[in-house]
């Protein structure tokens, strides 16, 4: 249909002088049409897949077999829905602490990162031990002002920070999910340990056995000629 499409083309733009517009597609479409589906051309088509006339060879019996059971796993792994990219495009803005995953342990030395601290003030300062005398409690004064420079340490406040900070936190609870939060790098052996293959449908697990001696059929086929073969199709 193709070459018969594109030889009106030509044929009908070397008359013409020009190309073909709303007018003049039907007439050019027809020709190639009752060119390229003559009765011959029809027959051929169907005689490549055993229908006309009938050759029950051109399909092997081995080709009629059920699909296994694993075609319905993939090879490769699913696209990411857009709430999954969304959260990996907010992890990987944020940059977590091993104080901020793991709550119980030891705080770290490092610069702070409160709304109003100075760290070249902190660089410069010394560094103070803690003795045993020190009190710990906190003032009231204390308090309003660590809510008001972190917010997240306050309950009735969800900011972003907060979310992050407990989804961090659930996420390194978990053996699958730490790889997100940590800072190790993770090797190609342990992804294919914490990430699954995904399976795209549940195979149920009451499907009766086929019965494969119909594969061996012994009978001879009935026999038509090509007259009868014709009324059949």
């Amino acid at each position: 249909m193709k070459e018969s499409w594109k030889e009106e083309i030509n044929a009908f733009e070397a008359i013409h002088k020009h190309g073909i517009n709303k007018e003049d597609f039907c007439e050019v479409w027809g020709r190639a049409f009752k060119k390229a589906f003559t009765k011959e051309n029809i027959k051929a088509a169907f005689a490549a897949t055993g229908i006309w006339l009938f050759n029950p060879n051109v399909i092997k019996p081995a080709q009629m077999k059920p699909p296994e059971a694993t075609s319905t796993r993939s090879t490769f792994p699913l696209p990411q829905s857009s709430p999954t990219r969304a959260v990996m495009a907010a992890f990987q803005d944020y940059h977590f602490t091993e104080q901020g995953l793991h709550p119980d342990s030891p705080p770290q030395a490092g610069p702070s990162q409160f709304p109003g601290s100075s760290h070249e003030m902190e660089h410069n300062s010394p560094v103070r031990t803690p003795t045993c005398t020190q009190n710990y409690s906190s003032t009231p004064n204390e308090n309003a002002r660590k809510q008001h420079l972190d917010p997240a340490s306050r309950a009735d406040l969800v900011t972003p920070s907060k979310r992050m900070r407990l989804l961090g936190i659930g996420l390194a609870n978990t053996e699958s999910g730490l790889f997100l939060v940590a800072n190790a790098q993770a090797t190609h052996l342990d992804m294919n340990k914490l990430i699954q293959k995904p399976v795209l449908e549940q195979v149920p697990d009451n499907i009766p056995t086929p019965d494969w001696s119909l594969l061996h059929f012994t009978q001879p086929l009935s026999s038509y000629t090509r007259r009868e073969l014709g009324k059949r199709c």
